[in-house]
């Protein structure tokens, strides 16, 4: 599906909980200023600031719950 960004956002974040995906087609509508954080680096700060990775863990499953409920939406 296609989804809508507005700063300050992100995506990728699967990818930083060293899972493989295959990366979908990202077009910025305005100027952007994207950065790109390696899993390892990421991995590096979570041990040095843990919640960081509690607020990732968030993020997912905030994700996770809005996949669900767009199809039951749907349906109705």
């Amino acid at each position: 599906g296609v989804r809508s960004l507005t700063a300050p956002a992100y995506f990728g974040e699967i990818a930083l909980a060293g899972e493989p995906m295959r990366w979908p087609r990202i077009t910025a509508l305005d100027d952007a200023r994207v950065s790109f954080l390696p899993a390892t680096i990421f991995g590096e700060v979570c041990r040095e600031h843990p919640e960081i990775a509690l607020e990732l863990c968030r993020v997912l499953a905030r994700r996770l719950r809005e996949a669900h409920e767009v199809p039951a939406a749907a349906a109705d």
